[in-house]
């Protein structure tokens, strides 16, 4: 099983997650923690066989910071990993795929309208991934909102999405429809740089190294 599970702090909004999650048995659940943590305690538990694997791609502040004891005690207790890897140095020049644009990129509106809106409300508020992404739905929503009127409702909301056609958020489509909520079928392609920053990656040929890399693991086979 192989994932990058969702990044959400159990203390925000006045610790709802955390109460959502308290009366679950999660052994890993710190209040002052993140999902993540319970993802890798849920992982463990779907796996179908003894021989199962399980990796994921997440923060590790787990292995440092206070909240992360109950993880900790959970592999050490329970399970025995594998193989820890820290990416550092190595992770440069690793594609990670997005689901938004680029924050900072140029190709469409909407994203010189994100950093616009994003300077408004904190100009010391540095542009990325996830809050492009809250951007987006917060203009979706705003979008169904309106089609709805004064009378907004399930039904309303429901109808507006699904019925309503392309949604052109300046650049940024999304299609829904019956049976498809998805919205975006979209990839953007980027990669890690030197100093853990991201770039973003037009074509694969633009990644430094990645052809000789594929090269090496093709005569390796």
């Amino acid at each position: 099983m192989l994932g990058n599970p969702p990044y959400a702090q159990l203390q925000r909004d006045g610790g709802k997650l955390a109460n959502r999650y308290t009366l679950s048995g999660y052994s890993t659940l710190a209040r002052t923690g993140d999902i993540y943590q319970l993802f890798y305690e849920r992982g463990c538990q779907l796996l179908k066989s003894p021989g199962g694997l399980l990796a994921y791609i997440t923060s590790n502040s787990w292995l440092k910071a206070e909240y992360g004891k109950t993880t900790r005690r959970f592999f050490s207790d329970k399970h025995t990993p594998l193989r820890l890897l820290e990416l550092g140095k190595d992770g440069a020049g690793v594609l990670v795929t997005q689901v938004v644009p680029f924050p900072t990129g140029d190709r469409m509106r909407v994203s010189a309208q994100y950093r616009a809106a994003l300077q408004a409300y904190n100009p010391q508020t540095k542009p990325g991934f996830v809050s492009f992404e809250g951007y987006l739905a917060g203009r979706l929503a705003v979008h169904a909102v309106a089609k709805c009127g004064a009378q907004v409702d399930r039904h309303c909301l429901v109808a507006a999405l699904q019925t309503g056609g392309a949604i052109d958020l300046d650049g940024f489509v999304l299609n829904y429809g019956a049976g498809d909520n998805q919205g975006s079928d979209r990839v953007f392609l980027t990669a890690i740089g030197e100093g853990g920053e991201f770039a973003p990656v037009a074509a694969l040929t633009d990644v430094p190294g990645l052809a000789d890399r594929l090269h090496r693991q093709r005569r390796s086979r």
